[in-house]
């Protein structure tokens, strides 16, 4: 499964590749959203892991969004230290919410759920 991870703070977005990486996951990273678009097209990821709160012009739901229109099975896994996220997203947004701080276990689960091959 190719998964691919947004987040602007480095430290989390290397942590959580080398975790799916020891799972077996191929995965990408970017830090912003802008990047994130540009390595999804190539990559075409089934699952993409991004971060609510990014430093830069799009935050989470604007990935999210952005991502669903060039790849419109992709899987979205928001992650937040904040649950404001969901009151902001779409009623009808078909994203996973996760709350750091998270078990890997969480986000796996989050992955089997997704059926994806």
């Amino acid at each position: 499964m190719k998964v691919l991870i947004v987040d602007d703070e480095k430290t989390g977005r290397d942590s959580l590749k080398a975790l799916l990486s020891t799972c077996n996951f191929d995965v990408q990273t970017a830090s912003n959203g802008p990047q994130a678009l540009d390595i999804a097209k190539r990559f075409q990821p089934d699952v993409a892991v991004t971060d609510w709160r990014l430093g830069h012009q799009m935050d989470g739901l604007g990935v999210a969004a952005a991502l669903r229109e060039i790849l419109p099975s992709v899987r979205i896994v928001i992650i937040s230290g904040s649950s404001d996220v969901k009151l902001k997203a779409p009623q009808d947004a078909p994203y996973e919410f996760l709350m750091k701080p998270f078990r890997l276990a969480e986000l796996l689960a989050v992955f089997d759920d997704a059926h994806v091959p």
